[in-house]
Order: C-alpha cells, then structure tokens, then sequence
C-alpha cells in the first residue's frame, strides 16, 4: 500500500495510519495537530490555571456537601491518572478529525502527560502532548525521529489534554444536585450523584480570572452525573451534551479518574 507522497518520496509515520492516497506533509500536519490544538481555545489562563475547583454547588444539602467534600479531596492530590472517552456522539473537527479519546496522567500543580486518539478520513492518529510547568509540547506527527511542537506558555490548547482545567472543576459547579444511589464505579463501591452544569455560564470562575470573548464553550446546560467512593475521591464523573460549540447536541463524555496519588514520571521530551 503507498505512504504519504512528499515530492517524490514516500513518507510514512507509525503514529499514523496509512492512506490510501496521496498527501503533503504540510496538509498533514494541518488536520492533525493544528486542528486538534485548535479544538477549544479558551486561552492561557486555563494552562496556569491552579488544580482546586471552584465550589459554588446547589441542590440538596446531603449532594451539596458530597460533592464539597469530593472537591476538596481531589484538589488534595498530587497525581491521578484519567481517560476521557466520547461514548455517543463526536467531537468533529473541520468536519474531518474526530476525537476518540484522551488519555494520561496528571502531577500537580501543572504538569501532565496525555496521549490523544483521533480518527479521520484517511485513517487514524496518536498524539502525545506534555505539560512541564506550564510549558506545552505536542508531538510532531510529520516528524520519523520524535520530534517535538513546543507552544510555549501562551498557546489556548485543548480543555481536555488536562482534566483540571475543566472537568474537575465542573464539580463543583454543579447545581441542582441530588444524590440518586449507589452502585459500583469500575467494581468500587460509590454514591451517585446528579445535576446540571453550564460551563460558559462559569468560565471566570474555572479559570480563576476575568474571561470574556467568545471561549468555544457550549451555552446550554449539561447533565452530570458523578461517582464517588467512600474515600470522597471522585471515581467518574459523565457529561451529557456538548462540552465545546463545536460538538453535536447529544455528545456525550465519560471522564474515569483512578491509580491516585500513585507515582508518576513526566519528563521534558528531547526534539
């Protein structure tokens, strides 16, 4: 099966899957890590951004003071590691890249490790991307040796590369909040709780400074619901409808938190 044509070479990535036609490592590289940084630019605040969500949750009193408690004990921890998969709908991108799933660890304040999974007409992708305090690289998928993107401290990146920025802290915004039950999380034990959250209503104060302009937020409120164990750690938390404008009315996403506190190694990628 042909590679992708540069000039007249044939060039090919194991991060990405072979195509059945030809395309320049420009356009390439313009549908994969162009679009997939682009996806929600909600600026640098959000990079620097401290790990402790906000708290201003309604609802009954035994679900506000749940998840109170679950916001304080996950801004405790030093590390965690996630997966955030879309389980109906997509997130499209330029009408071609979709994003299947995000996957990494977290060590706190800032730094993060993630591996993105996309797919899109062509074929699929992997992506890796690297926090370092503060400081975001992206894998270079036209790259055959490794090679790294550095995008400073300023660059808006994805909301979804660290959880912090967004989902985490969407708990403790939720309103409306009720405890449903229990049931097991992943075999663990856990109390379920429900309520909405509308994240642009928000923004200032997930970001933890004044936000105006156009933030690439949805505006409609999005069902929660939220898992949490007995040690207050929040197990999983699912978000019904659209995280970001550009994603269909009835995405929705499951983000898993786990191996806490658990010993993680980030270390500055060499280019």
């Amino acid at each position: 099966m042909p590679g992708l044509l540069l000039g007249d070479q044939e060039w090919s990535h194991p991060l990405i899957a072979r195509p059945s036609n030809a395309v320049s490592r420009r356009y390439l590289f313009g549908l994969s890590a162009g679009s997939v940084l682009g996806l929600a630019t909600i600026g640098s605040a959000f990079a620097q951004s401290t790990p402790a969500a906000p708290s201003d949750i309604s609802g009954e009193s035994d679900a506000v003071a749940l998840l109170e408690q679950a916001v304080q004990t996950m801004a405790g921890l030093e590390t965690f590691h996630f997966l955030i998969e879309t389980t109906r709908g997509e997130t499209k991108l330029m009408d071609i890249l979709t994003i299947d799933s995000v996957e990494g660890d977290v060590r706190r304040p800032y730094d993060f490790l993630t591996t993105v999974k996309a797919s899109f007409f062509m074929g699929s992708i992997t992506l890796s991307a690297i926090g370092l305090d503060g400081k975001i690289s992206v894998e270079d998928p036209t790259s055959t040796d490794g090679g790294w993107i550095d995008l400073g401290t300023d660059t808006s990146t994805l909301s979804m590369l660290n959880p912090d920025v967004l989902f985490l802290k969407a708990v403790g915004l939720v309103q409306n909040a009720t405890i449903t039950g229990e049931e097991d999380f992943d075999g663990i034990p856990s109390q379920v709780v429900t309520g909405v959250v509308t994240l642009s209503d928000s923004i200032s104060d997930i970001a933890g400074q004044e936000i105006t302009g156009d933030t690439g937020l949805a505006t409609d409120p999005i069902d929660v619901t939220i898992w949490i164990d007995e040690e207050f750690r929040v197990l999983g938390a699912e978000f019904v409808g659209a995280v970001l404008a550009i994603e269909e009315p009835n995405v929705t996403r499951l983000v898993s938190f786990s191996n806490f506190n658990e010993p993680v190694t980030i270390e500055k990628p060499e280019n």
